[in-house]
């Protein structure tokens, strides 16, 4: 039901007044001021003349008309013909951020008049940072509020689903590093999230807070980015188990290099500065996702084959939307909002895969540990009641050496000597000595034994104490 007929642009004075006598270009929706006004920094306003299309009788009026904005980069004020229907709250630094915030409005009937309308758009941008306008929907209510929830969907919803799940997925993977320090891909994975929420964090902002102003935020966003991509190789180096030490260092240094200079890069040279700050890290992502499947296929392990499948979607889904915004591809939608939401719980469902068998490997050791101590517990103890049953035979073996000994030295010195006093007797020995004898024979006999079983008593030292 509408028809536009014309879209104008011109550069526009700072003190925000429409202009008046403008030299006006006609541009294409959406629209990149940089080509057209290099290095320009500003105001500008589109102009966009329309109509509706009625049947025969019909009043223009009297048919409603929705108008539906998918970015105003950086941000801006709105027009329909004399009146204004929208205004960012900041239009000097710092200046408010429109760039990825659709807009919906129902125009009311008394702002339209019959035959040509107007829309006035003022937008402040920066440059380098693709300053412009995006794509203006203006139609039947229902099919724009449609077109509406769409991008409101696609720009933002997307956005803080991912956002929440990256910090789900990093806090999980960072509280299990700190339990197993030795798992040092799990650290990687959190701080590869924590950057990516940064970044995604940017995406969502209306005001470049806690930045003073949004050439400051874009180089902060350009360092995440590069932090981001480091910590994303580390992840899968440390977690295909690669050992490259000189390649580590050289991209450490590169990319403290990048940090310094988009800090030192002055506000004219932004634009440069963004594109190595935002390329070089590019490439690295790219040759790191095609390295990986080439370690995959020699270890031939399963979480590297399923890492280095996710990489590959991915890749391909990154560059696509790379060539988007270079304007190589002109016409499309991004989809990496939708792909990084699934590419982060592919790679937190191998971590966790990875996890779960070292826990049962560690189950399993905690087990045969447990019995091989059970065994040891057997082991042990039959070979202390071995040594305990040896010690008492040694014992008795011991006892009854000292009691042959005291037999021999004292009541077999005594016996001898008694025989040889028989032997050598002239006369037969009277009943009295013979009683005399036995008497000192058990004597030797009870002293023997007594000395037997009291091995462990001391022995007195004095007659007295005897």
């Amino acid at each position: 039901p509408v028809q536009i007929l014309s879209v104008l642009s011109t550069q526009g004075d700072a003190d925000g007044r429409r202009p008046v006598d403008a030299k006006w270009q006609t541009v294409t929706l959406p629209d990149n001021w940089t080509a057209r006004w290099p290095n320009y920094s500003g105001t500008a306003w589109y102009r966009i003349d329309w109509q509706s299309q009625c049947s025969e009788g019909q009043n223009q009026r009297s048919s409603p008309v929705a108008l539906a904005l998918e970015s105003i980069v950086m941000a801006g004020e709105v027009y329909v013909n004399d009146s204004q229907i929208w205004r960012d709250k900041h239009l000097t630094e710092p200046l408010s951020r429109s760039w990825n915030m659709p807009r919906y409005w129902r125009l009311p009937e008394t702002l339209l008049k019959d035959g040509v309308n107007t829309l006035w758009i003022r937008v402040v941008g920066v440059a380098g940072q693709t300053p412009g306008l995006g794509p203006v929907y203006l139609g039947e209510p229902h099919t724009i509020l449609q077109l509406y929830e769409d991008l409101q969907w696609q720009n933002r919803t997307l956005f803080i689903v991912n956002i929440v799940v990256n910090v789900v997925m990093g806090a999980v993977f960072f509280c299990i590093w700190l339990m197993r320090r030795a798992q040092s891909e799990h650290g990687w994975y959190a701080l590869m999230t924590l950057f990516w929420v940064l970044f995604a964090s940017n995406v969502l902002a209306t005001t470049p807070w806690p930045f003073p102003d949004s050439v400051i935020a874009a180089k902060a966003n350009a360092v995440m980015v590069i932090l981001y991509v480091a910590s994303f190789c580390m992840f899968t180096w440390r977690f295909g188990g690669q050992s490259l030490p000189r390649i580590e260092r050289v991209m450490w240094l590169g990319s403290a290099l990048l940090i310094v200079m988009l800090v030192l890069a002055p506000a004219a040279n932004l634009a440069g500065a963004l594109a190595i700050g935002i390329l070089i890290p590019a490439a690295l992502f790219f040759i790191n996702c095609l390295q990986f499947p080439f370690h995959a296929w020699r270890t031939r392990q399963t979480e590297h084959v399923i890492l280095a499948g996710l990489l590959l979607f991915f890749f391909a889904i990154v560059l696509h939307d790379l060539l988007l915004l270079l304007r190589i591809i002109e016409n499309g939608r991004a989809y990496s909002a939708v792909t990084s939401i699934g590419t982060t719980l592919g790679m937190s469902g191998i971590l966790g895969l990875r996890h779960t068998r070292n826990m049962r490997r560690i189950d399993r050791f905690n087990h045969e540990l447990e019995a091989g101590i059970g065994r040891a517990r057997i082991d042990l103890s039959a070979t202390l009641e071995r040594e305990h049953a040896l010690a008492l035979i040694n014992n008795r073996l011991q006892e009854r050496l000292e009691i042959s000994h005291d037999l021999h030295d004292g009541l077999g010195g005594s016996l001898v000597r008694m025989m040889a006093m028989v032997e050598q007797a002239d006369t037969p020995l009277q009943n009295q000595q013979v009683l005399s004898m036995l008497k000192l024979i058990r004597d030797d006999l009870r002293q023997t034994i007594d000395s037997g079983s009291s091995a462990g008593v001391k022995v007195p030292a004095t007659p007295a104490e005897w």
